[in-house]
């Protein structure tokens, strides 16, 4: 039984089918085709008239068919080299992709077809006229009894070409006439988004935006939308505007968060055309509305609270803080607390009162707050008060007594008491009521207090013979023996400088006093009667005066008897 192969090529340039002549049997063939060509069989392509010195590309299909037994069957897939063993002049070949046989290319049946490759070729002419070439091409590839098998076959090329020259161009040529433009209406340019003159406001506020304009020239205007957070739509505010621009009048619009959009309307135009809306406005708040009244806080807690008012010590600040503000009657938020009243500072004593308002973004004022109180800056006061004369070693006290002042907040202490007295030596002593003794009800505490007292001798006599209760008689010059007790015997430093008489008068009547030996006064102590002895030498130069003995000790007292001098 006998099976055909057949290797073709085909041109990418032409519309011509070209099938090899030459067929062997028991052999496989090639052939090559143009592959614009839709039948029959051709031994040449017509490339058709192309460019003068004009590279014009084309190609070549090629493939092989089955064809018989004998020893010149390509091999099951083998790869078939594609070449060119004759180029004409003018016309150059490239590279073609090999093609890889069937895997069972030997048991195919006669006249089966392999896979196609493209075989470039470039023409490149340069003389006007026909021209015509011969291309001889061949399949190359293991033979299925072993060595190579390569099969060929010739495609004919033809075409033509004009290389004269073009005529060059009149240089002035006529101008086709211009067709009247049938006149085409547009809509004016979108304006510009809306802006407020403030954003936040209470109502009578203005809008304006980029002005929109026409190709044309036709008149437009402008129709003004808006919408608050309530609506569910756009709502018109203003058409027929002339101006970019709108105001409202005052207390307008109704409170609430607003956006407008606006857009240019033609008006000399028909039909009128519109533009598209702006983009939307940024929001605009108006609020009527005022702020919570603010809250109130003093920098330090009261120190005290007397069932209707709080007291502070000293001082308060009281400073206040934004309470909220309503929504607006859309819903939307209010324009929130910009402000607050400044903090107060009360030092005064007595009643305070702190008022503060806020006030929105869009200048609305709240109601006051008002915060009251009362200052209490002032201490207790102590008063002390010492017995004058304390004999030594008994046991005394000084009384004191605290007030506060009026209008106070109050003693929270005791409002008098006493301190034990120091009696233990003689003199001038001061009693301390410390600081802190009395506390008001805010913590103001009393200062110091202080009382003075003495403290002197127990104090007994003068005893005979001398007399403290009526006139001594005693004769000018003589020694009288002054006596008398102390309680104890403190030496005989007790007396402060020289006992002193003060005449006052001529001599006067009385009880006579003895008189003891004595060269000059002097002082003595008898721990047997627990007595003083003064024994005071008299002057001679005193006879017929009278006048006062004056016994001064170191405690402070003063000791007086009357005496009367004879010669």
């Amino acid at each position: 039984m006998t099976k055909k192969r057949t290797l073709a090529a085909a041109s990418a340039a032409t519309a011509i089918l070209l099938a090899s002549g030459a067929t062997a049997a028991l052999a496989d063939n090639a052939v090559a085709d143009g592959d614009l060509a839709t039948s029959g069989t051709q031994t040449s392509v017509s490339l058709g008239t192309i460019p003068c010195n004009v590279p014009t590309p084309a190609s070549i299909g090629v493939w092989a068919t089955r064809n018989g037994q004998g020893t010149q069957v390509y091999a099951n897939g083998a790869s078939l080299g594609v070449s060119v063993s004759q180029a004409a002049a003018g016309v150059s070949v490239g590279t073609a992709t090999p093609i890889a046989l069937q895997s069972n290319w030997v048991s195919l049946a006669n006249n089966a077809v392999s896979a196609e490759t493209k075989v470039p070729l470039t023409v490149t002419p340069t003389a006007s006229g026909s021209a015509s070439e011969t291309l001889v091409l061949a399949l190359s590839g293991n033979g299925s009894t072993g060595g190579t098998v390569s099969r060929t076959v010739s495609l004919g090329v033809t075409w033509n070409t004009d290389c004269t020259p073009a005529p060059a161009p009149d240089p002035t040529p006529t101008p086709d006439p211009t067709p009247t433009p049938t006149p085409v209406n547009t809509a004016p340019t979108t304006p510009g988004s809306p802006v407020a003159t403030s954003p936040i406001n209470r109502g009578g506020f203005g809008l304006s935006w980029a002005p929109s304009t026409d190709a044309e020239g036709d008149a437009f205007t402008y129709t003004l939308q808006g919408k608050n957070a309530s609506d569910a739509g756009w709502q018109t505010i203003a058409s027929g505007l002339t101006s970019p621009s709108y105001s409202f009048t005052a207390g307008n619009p109704g409170e609430g968060t607003w956006v407008y959009q606006v857009q240019a309307v033609e008006t000399s135009t028909s039909p009128a055309l519109s533009s598209a809306f702006s983009q939307s406005s940024a929001t605009v708040t108006v609020d009527r509305t005022a702020p919570n009244p603010p809250l109130a806080s003093p920098d330090n807690p009261a120190a005290y609270n007397d069932g209707t008012t709080s007291w502070w010590k000293g001082s308060v600040t009281v400073s206040f803080a934004g309470n909220g503000d309503p929504a607006l009657a859309d819903g939307s938020p209010g324009s929130g607390v910009a402000e607050v009243s400044s903090p107060q500072n009360f030092s005064d004593a007595g009643s305070f009162t702190a008022t503060g308002t806020a006030t929105d973004v869009a200048g609305n004022v709240s109601a006051p707050t008002q915060f009251s109180g009362k200052i209490d800056n002032q201490a207790p006061t102590v008063s002390a008060t010492c017995p004058s004369n304390i004999v030594i070693g008994s046991a005394a006290t000084a009384a004191w007594t605290a007030v506060d002042e009026v209008g106070g907040s109050g003693l929270a202490t005791p409002s008098s008491g006493t301190v034990a007295l120091d009696t233990s030596s003689i003199g001038s002593h001061t009693a301390t009521i410390p600081a802190g003794t009395a506390s008001d009800n805010v913590g103001n505490t009393s200062a110091e207090a202080t009382c003075d007292y003495n403290v002197i001798y127990n104090f007994a006599g003068f005893f005979q013979p001398v007399t403290m209760t009526g006139m001594n008689v005693a004769k000018a010059g003589s020694a009288v023996p002054i006596k008398f007790s102390l309680n104890g015997n403190y030496g005989l430093g007790i007396l402060s400088g020289t006992p002193q008489f003060n005449v006052s008068g001529t001599a006067q009547p009385g009880d006579s006093v003895s008189a003891v030996t004595a060269g000059s006064s002097s002082l003595s102590y008898d721990p047997t009667t627990d007595q003083y002895v003064y024994v005071w030498k008299t002057d001679k130069a005193w006879a017929g005066q009278s006048g006062t003995l004056k016994v001064t000790l170191n405690d402070g007292t003063t000791h007086t008897a009357q005496f009367s001098f004879t010669k």
